[in-house]
């Protein structure tokens, strides 16, 4: 059976696998290249990263990795902006928030009153929660309380 060894290309900061055997190469990121890619968004004070390709973090190892670096695992709060023109001055209050389903890679958070799909991921209370089971959200359906419904990545 064809056998593919790991191998750590040490200018790129990246693994890959190969097989002499065949030819076959394989490139992609594990926790040490992501958690080095971290370090140097942070060290280089940029705004973000981004993943080429999520669907093979499964158990949203490497996302969550990278949400509690660069967030130091703190959940975003609301923020106070002030917009003003030459006649006046306007305090807005906002959230970020997201569209998209945590399927195709955001991490929302979790929120009552909405209709889950399995694989959804979520943060709630600091932490990555992935759907076991499609359900509308409640309050008794708290991540940190349904192991049945969530589970704590």
């Amino acid at each position: 059976t064809p056998s593919h060894q790991r191998y750590w290309d040490d200018q790129s900061k990246v693994p890959f696998l190969f097989n002499p055997s065949t030819g076959l190469w394989i490139t992609y990121d594990d926790v040490q290249s992501i958690d080095i890619k971290n370090n140097y968004i942070k060290q280089n004070n940029l705004g973000g990263g981004f993943f080429w390709e999520l669907s093979s973090d499964r158990q949203a190892e490497l996302i969550g990795l990278t949400y509690n670096a660069l967030n130091n695992g703190v959940e975003p709060s609301p923020t106070t902006t002030s917009a003003s023109s030459s006649n006046s001055s306007t305090t807005i209050n906002s959230v970020t928030t997201t569209t998209q389903s945590s399927t195709q890679g955001i991490i929302r958070q979790w929120q009552t009153n909405y209709a889950y799909s399995v694989n959804d991921l979520v943060m709630y209370q600091g932490r990555i929660y992935k759907c076991l089971q499609a359900h509308r959200s409640s309050p008794n359906t708290k991540p940190s309380k349904t192991p049945t419904l969530w589970l704590r990545m």
